[in-house]
């Protein structure tokens, strides 16, 4: 799964992982906003993409807990996702 939302975050965000990281995934550590620059418009469009990718609603209160790569990941494997 970490591989996907990783690959997920990248596109929405237009990051090569490779260039900018030298790896294939993000790092759980990473801030969405300070390290990723992600903006507002941003954050409702990796909420929707989560909701189709994982078949499941994402309520706004909990995306807004969403700080880190790694956050993304534990609140997806808390929806039973893989």
């Amino acid at each position: 799964m970490e591989l996907r939302v990783s690959q997920i975050i990248a596109n929405k965000l237009e990051i090569d992982m490779m260039a900018m990281y030298g790896e294939t995934t993000l790092a759980n550590y990473l801030n969405l906003i300070e390290d990723l620059c992600m903006d507002s418009l941003d954050h409702v469009e990796l909420i929707v993409t989560f909701e189709d990718e994982y078949k499941l609603k994402i309520s706004d209160i909990d995306a807004e807990q969403w700080k880190t790569v790694g956050d993304i990941i534990k609140y997806l494997k808390t929806k039973g996702c893989k």
